[in-house]
């Protein structure tokens, strides 16, 4: 089997609080992304943008407050299909890594952004749910990173990935503990 790189993803969507919450609107406006070379955990490459929804093109103020993006970054950001294909060109041959992201939501964010306008998605479907994975490992409920990591409001991409998901995924590639588990991630993997 050849070895692929591991593409890390978190994004951010529009959203809305409470009843006000419309799911079926919801579009990225941030796109996040970590690349990690196959052979090397140190050779990491990072990708950031924002991305201009149309939809609903006014941030609630919910959305800025919970994601820290503010309404000048996605006035000023490209439109989906740029973004989306800015973020390929940096990736090279989708084919040639292994997507992944804590969760199921990126994963299906960038199917209904890609259907909505019409992209093609580019990724196999052997989606790496690292949240899963890290659960079934420790043998604990799933849970999501807020819980342990950074509180809210979340700070934008570059800055909390660095502060703390880039840390914690070298540790847990490494195989060494991460904190507060008091168990090691203790796993070989290939993906």
């Amino acid at each position: 089997m050849t070895k692929r790189a591991l593409l890390i993803v978190d994004l951010e969507a529009t959203c809305w609080e409470g009843a006000q919450h419309k799911p079926g609107n919801m579009e990225i406006i941030e796109i996040g992304a970590l690349l990690i070379g196959p052979d090397d955990i140190e050779q990491v490459s990072e990708f950031q943008t924002f991305v201009r929804p149309v939809r609903c093109p006014v941030l609630s103020n919910f959305c800025k407050a919970l994601t820290s993006i503010q309404q000048g970054d996605v006035d000023a950001a490209e439109s989906f299909r740029e973004a989306f294909g800015r973020f390929l060109g940096w990736i090279g041959d989708p084919q040639k890594v292994r997507f992944s992201s804590w969760g199921e939501y990126d994963r299906k964010q960038f199917l209904r952004d890609c259907s909505f306008h019409k992209v093609r998605y580019p990724f196999s479907e052997d989606h790496f749910n690292i949240k899963m994975y890290v659960a079934e490992v420790l043998g604990c409920k799933p849970q999501g990173l807020g819980r342990r990591s950074w509180s809210a409001p979340q700070a934008a991409w570059p800055d909390r990935f660095r502060r703390t998901g880039k840390a914690e995924i070298r540790r847990f590639l490494r195989g060494s503990e991460v904190d507060p588990v008091p168990r090691p991630y203790c796993i070989s993997w290939s993906w």
